[in-house]
């Protein structure tokens, strides 16, 4: 039997073998029905792949996880819909992957063929990359670990540090680069996968849970039938009889505790997911709003600025709010700052300006401007 196994697959998956081109499936079930459910994840429900093997998917596609048992430095690769790609695999490791079209994920220490470049390891560590292969371009992207990048018709290379990503084209290399959104999406995709094969073993755990409880109530039960029995008869009923049936009854009421803690977490936890999207919602719409105010800002610091090159320069007060403004439209895009106090560190910048500005103003003598401008008034009041 083969060692190397294709866990899961979604849509219209092929191996293509010694010529022969036939549709698989590994599909999971939505829940387990028992516990031999579970072991078929890994045996019956599970594809067998073998060396030389081609695997191809189609449109809207996945095969999720064709791994092999070279623990702990084991090789698993990933399609996503419209890719092909071939392993070689020896005894019970996957020893090169060769990435022909597609996007694909691959955590491995071995070789990975694939066109424009040559990739060599910078650590003994494993390798996690995303890769798209094209006609006429090459992407990779770095989850973990560190890589070098060889154009293979140059002497141009790059170096990968991880969320970094390599571009190649026939004549180019380009990186490191910020990683695109369609990595940033497949990685979302692989998650989700795993994640469903996560729940079914919290719900094999949950199985257990219940089958000990089982089997606790039924040995107690014995138990207790052969104490009476022996009471019946005039006999002596051993201590340690006794003793194991009061450690069985404690052992029983917190098998019972945690599975009814456990039932219970499973029924809020539909609550709790409509709890956070609401959160991430209203989040998202304070962040709209306040992008919206800074950018408003932002264009009339920059009037003011065009205004400044005939009347003089800026104040350094200004100065300062217009650095903020501009740093504050970039980390907006990087989806960056920490939420101490529920403020952005941006935030914490804008207000800091203000409260500068109500300082500057009750210090030049309280008149009814206090001597600031329209712009100044808009900062302070934020």
């Amino acid at each position: 039997m083969s060692k190397v196994r294709l866990k899961q697959t979604a849509g219209n998956v092929f191996i293509q073998s010694n010529g022969e081109k036939k549709k698989v499936e590994a599909k999971i079930p939505d829940e387990l029905e028992d516990l031999d459910t579970l072991a078929e994840l890994y045996g019956s429900n599970t594809v067998p792949i073998h060396d030389g093997d081609m695997i191809i998917t189609e449109k809207d596609s996945y095969a999720i996880n064709i791994q092999d048992e070279n623990d702990p430095d084991y090789t698993a690769l990933s399609l996503f819909p419209n890719s092909k790609a071939r392993v070689s695999i020896r005894g019970k490791e996957i020893t090169e992957v060769e990435l022909m079209k597609g996007l694909f994920r691959v955590e491995t220490k071995n070789p990975i063929q694939f066109p424009l470049a040559e990739i060599r390891y910078l650590d003994d560590a494993t390798q996690i990359l995303y890769i798209e292969v094209k006609d006429e371009e090459v992407s990779i992207s770095l989850v973990a670990s560190q890589v070098e990048v060889a154009h293979e018709k140059s002497d141009k290379k790059v170096r990968l540090q991880m969320k970094e990503q390599a571009t190649l084209t026939p004549s180019d290399i380009e990186g490191p680069l910020e990683v695109d959104q369609k990595f940033k999406d497949a990685y979302k995709i692989q998650r989700k996968f795993e994640a469903k094969l996560f729940d079914l073993h919290e719900d094999a755990s949950f199985l257990q849970q219940k089958a000990m409880i089982i089997e606790i109530e039924r040995t107690i039960e014995d138990n207790k039938q052969d104490i009476k029995e022996i009471q019946e008869e005039g006999g002596n009923i051993p201590k340690q009889m006794i003793i194991g049936v009061e450690q069985l009854e404690r052992q029983l009421a917190q098998a019972k505790k945690e599975y009814n803690e456990e039932l219970e977490r499973r029924r809020k936890a539909p609550e709790k997911e409509e709890e956070l999207a609401e959160f991430e919602k209203k989040f998202a719409a304070r962040q709209k709003k306040f992008q919206e105010e800074l950018d408003a800002m932002a264009q009339e610091i920059s009037s003011r600025e065009t205004m400044s090159q005939s009347e003089g320069e800026l104040t350094e007060l200004e100065k300062r709010i217009q650095a903020a403004g501009k740093e504050l439209k970039t980390n907006s895009s990087e989806g960056g700052g920490s939420e101490d106090d529920g403020l952005t560190e941006l935030e914490k910048k804008i207000q800091a300006a203000g409260k500068e500005l109500e300082t500057n103003s009750s210090e030049g003598g309280g008149s009814e401007d206090d001597g600031l401008t329209e712009l100044e008034r808009k900062i302070r009041d934020a």
